[in-house]
């Protein structure tokens, strides 16, 4: 399972693909970027299966793995790379209250309760 498939961590998740792994990728939100590297995975290597889901929400992670015991089979390795930064690179002390939660669900909590 790859997390937060957009931007360069798609070169990891073709990579992996490439080495013989089924992969899942996850995105929160644009599913496009996510459709297009498994759609290119599928194509050219191996099985591919995407989730959108939030790592700031319980409800989606857990749909994730359900997805993949369901697609892809057993869990054999993640790649735990979703982030969440606001909308613009700011000084913290300039950040929202929002903001640093939604940052905080994602990167911190998001990535404990996944890797558990």
């Amino acid at each position: 399972m790859v997390t937060g498939t957009s931007g360069e961590i798609a070169a990891a998740a073709r990579a992996l693909a490439a080495r013989g792994f089924a992969i899942c990728i996850n995105n929160a939100k644009s599913g496009s970027v996510a459709q297009r590297v498994c759609s290119d995975i599928v194509e050219r290597v191996r099985r591919a299966h995407v989730v959108q889901a939030d790592m700031a929400r319980e409800s989606d992670f857990i749909e994730m793995f359900e997805q993949v015991d369901r697609h892809l089979g057993r869990l054999g390795g993640l790649a735990n790379n979703a982030t969440y930064v606001g909308t613009a690179a700011q000084r913290i002390d300039a950040a929202e209250t929002a903001v640093l939660q939604a940052t905080f669900n994602v990167n911190v909590v998001g990535h404990y309760v996944v890797c558990a």
